[in-house]
C-alpha cells in the first residue's frame, strides 16, 4: 500500500492589535449631547431611545440625536456618521 502523507492545517490566526489611549471621559454628562444610533434591528429602538431618555432625565443631557441604519448588517452611511459625530457621545446596542 502506497504511503499517504495528511496535510494539517491550523487554523488559529494571528492577529496583531496595536495599544490605543481611550478618549478622555468627561466628569458629567450635564449639557452634553448623546447621539443613538439604531442598528435597525428589532427592539433595537425600543431599548436605545428608552436609555437615552433614562440618561436625560437622570444625568441632565442636553440634547439627544437618533438615526436609524437601514440594514443592520452595512454601515452606518457617512451622512450618519458626520451627523453623529457632533455629539459628545454615543450609544448604540443590537435587539432581538
Amino acid at each position: 500500500m502506497a504511503e499517504r502523507k495528511i496535510e494539517v492545517l491550523n487554523p488559529v490566526g494571528e492577529v496583531e492589535v496595536k495599544a490605543r489611549k481611550l478618549a478622555p471621559r468627561p466628569q458629567s454628562l450635564q449639557g452634553l449631547t448623546l447621539g443613538v444610533l439604531d442598528n435597525s434591528k428589532h427592539n433595537a429602538d425600543h431599548f436605545l431611545l428608552r436609555a437615552g431618555q433614562r440618561l436625560k432625565e437622570k444625568l441632565g443631557l442636553k440634547e439627544i440625536i437618533v438615526r436609524r441604519k437601514s440594514n443592520p448588517s452595512l454601515p452606518a452611511p457617512q451622512e450618519i456618521k458626520a451627523e453623529l459625530s457632533s455629539c459628545n457621545l454615543l450609544i448604540t446596542a443590537f435587539g432581538d
